[in-house]
């Protein structure tokens, strides 16, 4: 599985997870307001309570926000590396043809082994 499709996995869980939770503050709220309808003497601990619940649900909405834009950013870094080692790979074999031109397979061989070598190293 590629690190695109793990990544689109994971904004969709986190938005239907999302989605669940809202269908649940909804529902919260709905029944707040009846409450509060029926027993305005204990108004004010609820609306304390309501309060809670929703400077929560804002702050889970900001988080999921963040979480979602690097989730994105991750996903535009994975991609340009993918590039870079595609073009590395190009570099290589084609300075591999030209240093070996004219010479045996075994020197152009030698070389991208070499190079690849190199190469991977400087992701370690």
């Amino acid at each position: 599985m590629c690190y695109s499709t793990v990544n689109v996995f994971v904004v969709l869980c986190l938005q239907q997870d999302l989605a669940a939770l809202s269908a649940q503050v909804d529902k919260t709220t709905t029944m707040y307001k009846t409450l509060l309808h029926e027993y305005p003497d204990a108004g004010e601990h609820m609306t304390v309570k309501q309060d809670e619940m929703m400077t929560e649900w804002n702050s889970l909405l900001a988080k999921a926000g963040t979480r979602t834009e690097r989730l994105q950013e991750a996903e535009s870094v994975q991609l340009y590396f993918d590039d870079y080692r595609g073009l590395w790979y190009v570099w290589v074999c084609i300075a591999a043809f030209i240093y070996s031109f004219g010479r045996s397979f075994v020197h152009i061989h030698s070389f991208v082994v070499i190079h690849s070598f190199i190469f991977v190293q400087s992701f370690i």
